[in-house]
């Protein structure tokens, strides 16, 4: 199983890396404190803006998460194969490219190598089988991953699972309190 720990701080809209990594610290911390994450050996943790990402799984797991925004040319043209773009220019399917690219980073991060490797030569593509809810399952040319997406008018979550039979992860935001701030 992943859970993933969700923290959003509405008044950290800009980077302040500090903050983040402190936050993504406090929140693993209390993720790790629960007795679902006690068989859990692998972690990662993603921010953007005002939001920290933590997730945990007994597989090998990456989660990204990135505030909305544009994804330049130049980085759809060295990063997304032209499959991927034929996804994203269909008016068929619903993928947006920072979508694709937390599909991209999470992938890597899964894989401990973040995004220093070959991004054109994995590729994803919306799965036909159901979502669940608000996550959107996407396949992978790797078979063994898992990946899905949650897209809020916000922000875009994504993570990926190496070798897991379960098809989505379970969410929880964190509040200030739970991590026993004031």
């Amino acid at each position: 199983m992943v859970h993933v720990y969700l923290y959003e701080d509405t008044e950290k809209k800009k980077r302040d890396y500090a903050w983040q990594h402190e936050m993504g610290r406090r929140l693993y911390a209390y993720a790790r404190s629960l007795p679902e994450n006690e068989k859990a050996d692998h972690l990662n943790i993603s921010h953007s803006g005002g939001y920290v990402a933590v997730a945990l799984s007994e597989m090998s797991v990456g989660v990204d998460i990135e505030t909305k925004r544009e994804v330049s040319a130049r980085v759809m043209d060295r990063a997304f194969s032209d499959t991927e773009q034929w996804f994203i220019n269909s008016e068929e399917y619903a993928l947006t490219p920072i979508q694709l690219w937390t599909l991209k980073e999470s992938f890597g991060k899964s894989w401990g190598c973040g995004i220093a490797y070959p991004l054109k030569e994995v590729e994803f593509a919306p799965a036909t089988e159901d979502s669940d809810g608000a996550w959107k399952s996407f396949a992978c040319s790797q078979e063994s991953m898992k990946c899905c997406s949650l897209t809020t008018e916000d922000f875009v979550l994504t993570v990926c699972v190496r070798n897991i039979r379960e098809n989505y992860p379970r969410i929880q935001i964190v509040t200030k309190q739970r991590l026993d701030m004031t």
